[in-house]
């Protein structure tokens, strides 16, 4: 096996629930079990992950939570899912704001980070980037590289890139694809989620590869029911959901072990630190949404952990 690289390269998990239905009466219940798998993994090779927690597993599940934080891994907020984009453009503030507070309360770490579902390679309101600058997050990623016929390996959407807004400077993080033949397209998308499971391991560590050989930390990411067992009603479902929510799932582990024997993995905040620490132009006192904190139903029934040494409170170099 060969040597690791000296690139860090940011590993991903986004927690929430799971689209086909969790095996129990919890929509978490799958997903801890899931979610501890992935963290004894994560610390068998000194891993720590960035985890973009969906707010209805913080509500349902803070205890789980607390667990990741005290691991030393960082939090993000992964936005809530919009059934229509009249929703979206009526509820979004209001959804990113409520989701960032409540995991800061209980996460007890500062949340800079956003991912919004499913990633895209479109156009993006400029009005909705700016209020995820005014509610003081520094990056992004929800992007996957644009299939574009420009003549270079890397368009201007495959590389960490600044969204400048009237409000701030945004980082957008896009997730990892390689472009088998250099130029144009196809790219295929390496990152993981449903691809982790579809492709080779080899194809995924070629997408690792094409950007560390230009100086770019790749993201890769994993869902965290991609460990779960299959439902009780799997075998009622689509082919294609079949294959998209669970794959061969027994292979997941043994892949993702294979591409961290070859390559360093830990956060966003330590693959990009340099440039989320030092270039990043924050708004001096960016916008916060007032809403109400903690309810009765995720009302601290526990202390939150201290905050970990790679990621204390108010500290973003996540060295």
């Amino acid at each position: 096996m060969a040597d690791r690289r000296y690139t860090i390269n940011a590993f991903t998990v986004e927690l929430e629930p799971n689209p086909a239905g969790a095996t129990g009466s919890s929509p978490t219940v799958g997903s801890e079990e899931s979610v501890q798998a992935l963290l004894e993994f994560f610390e068998e090779f000194d891993v720590r992950a960035t985890f973009f927690a969906a707010d209805a597993v913080v509500r349902d599940s803070p205890h789980l939570i607390r667990r990741i934080a005290a691991a030393g891994h960082e939090l993000a907020v992964l936005a809530p899912r919009f059934h229509n984009p009249l929703d979206q453009l009526l509820h979004f503030r209001e959804g990113i704001a409520t989701a960032r507070s409540r995991l800061e309360d209980v996460s007890a770490q500062e949340i800079v980070g956003f991912r919004s579902v499913p990633p895209s390679s479109g156009w993006r309101s400029p009005a909705m980037i700016e209020t995820v600058v005014q509610e003081g997050f520094i990056y992004s990623s929800s992007t996957v590289p644009k299939q574009s016929l420009a003549p270079l390996l890397f368009s201007s959407s495959a590389k960490a890139h600044r969204l400048q807004t009237p409000s701030g400077v945004l980082w957008e993080l896009p997730l990892t694809s390689w472009r088998p033949f250099g130029v144009g397209i196809p790219s295929i998308p390496t990152a993981g989620g449903p691809m982790l499971s579809l492709l080779p391991v080899w194809m995924l560590a070629r997408g690792v590869e094409g950007m560390n050989r230009h100086g770019e930390p790749a993201i890769l990411y994993v869902h965290s029911w991609a460990l779960e067992n299959p439902a009780a009603d799997y075998g009622s479902l689509a082919f294609r959901d079949r294959l998209l929510v669970y794959g061969p799932h027994e292979e997941t582990l043994e892949k993702l072990e294979t591409i961290f024997r070859i390559y360093r993995f830990g956060s966003i905040l330590e693959a990009f630190a340099s440039r989320l620490t030092t270039e990043s132009n924050r708004p001096p006192q960016p916008r916060r949404t007032s809403i109400v904190r903690l309810d009765e139903h995720t009302s601290d029934d526990a202390p939150a952990p201290a905050p970990s040494p790679r990621h204390p409170a108010g500290d973003t170099t996540g060295t």
